[in-house]
């Protein structure tokens, strides 16, 4: 009885740290979004004042993907989800909208 709560407490301790550790991942991964996005941003002109709402808008779709795609961070899609982003939070320019209207 007492290996196995010791086991239980070894793994959970184990379960703990792989958390903790996958918390700092994530963190390094949506601070490295917020910066590609502001540089991002700043490129397609986006107004100061709305860059910090775009980014977090950014940040938050970037992160909803799975593991896997998290690690790889594309400027393409990171262009693509300021885009959004940008349309969302009424920042966008004309030129810079993911959808363009005919007259």
């Amino acid at each position: 009885m007492k290996i196995r709560f010791i086991l239980l407490f070894a793994s959970a301790g184990l379960l703990a740290s792989c958390d903790a550790a996958m918390e700092q991942v994530s963190g390094q991964v949506r601070t490295a979004v917020v910066e590609q996005c502001q540089s991002v941003s700043e490129g397609l002109g986006i107004a100061g004042e709305f860059v910090a709402p775009v980014c977090e808008c950014t940040a938050d779709t970037f992160m909803e993907k799975n593991a896997d795609e998290i690690t790889q961070i594309d400027r393409a899609r990171i262009e693509e989800i300021v885009r959004t982003c940008a349309a969302d939070t009424g920042a966008a320019k004309p030129d810079t909208a993911t959808e363009t209207t005919s007259a």
